[in-house]
């Protein structure tokens, strides 16, 4: 009667850890997967800041172009022109950063 009740108690003992052990695995899939976030998140972050530094170069020589221009002192056609073809520039840049930023995306976890 003794064995029988400690007998009884080490199975409802080993029952109770082992649905620990499954709520622990459990948790540490889910920790997991939210690490793996968290480093795509870092890595989508690293290339936007990345977007960022490039667009931010972009607008510095567009401004010391545009400053050069008017130094210059072109005739307003010439000064134009020149800002169109700045602006071309940079339009055909954002379009490959852009393009290059899509290729190396991380999907984003719904």
């Amino acid at each position: 009667s003794v064995d029988a009740q400690e007998l009884a108690a080490s199975r409802a003992r080993s029952v109770e850890l082992q649905a620990r052990v499954e709520q622990l695995v459990e948790e540490n899939v889910q920790l997991q997967r939210e690490k793996s976030d968290a480093v795509a998140a870092s890595r989508r972050f690293q290339g936007l800041q990345a977007q960022v530094e490039d667009m931010t170069l972009a607008n510095a020589r567009l401004r010391q172009s545009a400053a050069e221009t008017s130094q210059a002192g072109l005739s307003a056609s010439a000064r134009e022109d020149q800002m169109r073809r700045s602006i071309e520039s940079l339009m055909q840049e954002n379009v490959e950063l852009r393009r290059s930023a899509t290729v190396g995306a991380i999907p984003s976890v719904a």
